[in-house]
């Protein structure tokens, strides 16, 4: 969600091996349409929902208490900045050339937070909603253990 709220991004990512794949799924103006469409995705791939909870998507965690949800805060998110920065400079990342992903990454500037470093998601410009909901789905298919399938013998 960028910092005025005037659009949001939904990404997804998994790790398979060494490399990261990720993909914008959404990307439309506003706020109100997240909720719905992230439990319908959550219901189909049964995935964990990684939200920034000091950014603006924060506003929404009331409405995904239902849902498996990854709460990060400030170092959690330079952690996930710098992971897809080395990730993108090793060529550890592979995407679809979605343009507008690809549009936000270069547009992407960074500031300081502490002795680290954040994407900048404040210029009205060109925003990085899609890099910063790219950073966090991959932050989280690296974090997050996988939910185990049942079997059955």
């Amino acid at each position: 969600v960028t910092p005025y709220r005037a659009w949001s991004t939904i990404c997804i990512a998994s790790q398979t091996g060494y490399r990261c794949l990720t993909e914008v799924l959404d990307h439309r103006p506003g706020v109100g349409w997240v909720p719905a469409r992230l439990q319908e995705l959550a219901s189909r791939w049964n995935a964990t929902i990684v939200v920034d909870a000091g950014a603006a998507a924060g506003s929404l965690l009331p409405h995904l208490q239902h849902l498996n949800t990854l709460e990060v805060g400030a170092r959690d998110y330079a952690a996930s900045c710098a992971t897809m920065y080395d990730a993108i400079i090793d060529g550890k990342l592979a995407h679809l050339g979605d343009a507008i992903l690809v549009d936000a990454v270069a547009s992407a500037t960074r500031r300081r937070l502490g002795d680290r470093w954040a994407w900048k998601r404040t210029s009205d410009e060109s925003p990085i909603s899609p890099l910063v909901a790219a950073s966090l789905a991959v932050f989280g298919a690296i974090s997050v253990a996988p939910i185990p399938t049942p079997q059955v013998y």
